[in-house]
């Protein structure tokens, strides 16, 4: 919930920064940083939770696809919404 916490505070201070200059990427970095925490706390938490909870010697198939998606796709998912919030490199 701590990423979430900053996340919605760097949003609201990203749109203050808006409103200040009227930059449209100052607008777009607070949509950046506001629409992935929902993305984490409804898609992923879940499974996280549901992976945690299995017991090791419980594990079967679906846990396994579980495991693959969470390391596939939606992970990705949030690494492509990071990636415009990195620092630029020279």
């Amino acid at each position: 919930m701590m990423q979430a916490s900053f996340a919605m505070v760097g949003g609201f201070f990203a749109v203050v920064a808006f409103f200040s200059t009227f930059e449209w990427r100052r607008l777009l970095g607070a949509a950046v940083l506001l629409t992935n925490w929902p993305y984490t706390i409804l898609v992923i938490k879940p499974i996280n939770h549901r992976l945690m909870n299995t017991r090791p010697d419980a594990a079967t198939a679906e846990t396994r696809l579980m495991i693959g998606r969470w390391r596939g796709s939606m992970h990705f998912c949030r690494v492509v919404a990071k990636s415009p919030r990195s620092p630029r490199r020279a």
